[in-house]
């Protein structure tokens, strides 16, 4: 398993990528960030390359990843520490679904008629 994860390891970032694009108003996002790991697995080398290549070819692209600050930068080289947000989103998701379990429940002194 390790192995097969080295060998996926220049894609690993294609999501945070993806993120970062969205965030700095990229509007087609995750199709730009899909067609850079393709890129990156069709020719073998590494996102950096391809993605500086591919700024020089999109002004849209050039524009929104030049405005990346250093932090984003350094996720983008290390993606070890990036988690997403799916943690987040399971925690609201079930603290909103406990908030309606008590907002539903009827009281323990109400009798029915």
């Amino acid at each position: 398993m390790a192995a097969n994860l080295e060998l996926e390891q220049p894609l690993w970032v294609a999501e945070p990528l993806y993120i970062l694009l969205a965030r700095h108003g990229h509007p087609q996002a995750h199709e730009a960030a899909r067609r850079l790991a393709v890129r990156v697995r069709e020719e073998g080398v590494d996102l950096f390359r391809v993605l500086q290549a591919a700024r020089r070819e999109d002004p849209e692209l050039d524009r929104v990843v030049g405005a990346f600050d250093e932090a984003e930068w350094a996720l983008l080289k290390d993606p070890r520490g990036y988690q997403g947000k799916a943690e987040a989103q399971a925690r609201a998701t079930a603290a909103w679904w406990r908030a309606r379990l008590v907002e539903w429940r009827v009281p323990a002194t109400t009798k029915e008629r």
